[in-house]
């Protein structure tokens, strides 16, 4: 080992290595509030339903996988997915975007409400359903686009049901990232002192 490590290169790796383990244990209190939001899913399917949630500002997190229902005024941007239906058949579901207040609704309010997409249902057709909107209930599901989304149960005229929500189908990969990540670290330390030990017999 030479007697005095390279200033530059080390602060460098430690700096690396640092934010590596800073990375692992992020990862592991995600792990942590991940298990507490899976145990509130479990728990919120057996719960009453809720008031559907139109405030912009509300958090959606506890309302997931609870039941509920809402209006869809002029449902637009119909499309097609990839979907299964309650006998676990595969087809596609039928998904639209819903405002959830009326056409009289004034600006202001309509600025704190909430659109959703809705999910009506599933068939093996392509051809999205002649749906005009109106009351849907459901399970109530994140949605990468408007936040949230409701399963529709019952399914609108002409679908069938779709795949009930199933808690299996939310990713728990925190604890293997975390685990990446110090091993990384570990790899890491490794390499540069290996690089030292060389660096010293030349």
């Amino acid at each position: 080992m030479p007697r005095r490590w390279p200033i530059l290169p080390t602060l460098l790796v430690a700096a690396a290595i640092a934010t590596m383990i800073a990375l692992g244990i992020w990862q592991l209190q995600r792990a942590k509030w991940k298990e507490g939001l899976l145990v509130t899913y479990a728990a919120a399917a057996h719960k009453p339903p809720v008031d559907f949630p139109l405030d912009k500002n509300k958090p959606l997190d506890p309302y997931y996988f609870r039941k509920s229902a809402a209006h869809c005024y002029t449902p637009y941007d119909a499309i097609s997915s990839a979907g299964r239906n309650a006998a676990k058949q595969s087809g596609l579901a039928h998904v639209v975007t819903c405002n959830a207040f009326s056409p009289g609704t004034s600006m202001d309010e309509r600025k704190t409400r909430i659109t959703f997409r809705a999910v009506l249902g599933w068939s093996d057709d392509i051809a999205a359903p002649d749906w005009k909107g109106g009351e849907l209930s459901g399970t109530l599901m994140p949605d990468t686009q408007t936040g949230v989304r409701l399963i529709a149960d019952p399914p609108v005229a002409g679908l069938q049901a779709n795949e009930p929500p199933n808690l299996d189908d939310i990713p728990n990969n925190h604890l293997a990232y975390a685990g990446q990540w110090f091993f990384f670290a570990l790899v890491a330390g490794i390499i540069y002192v290996l690089a030292l030990k060389r660096r010293a017999r030349d």
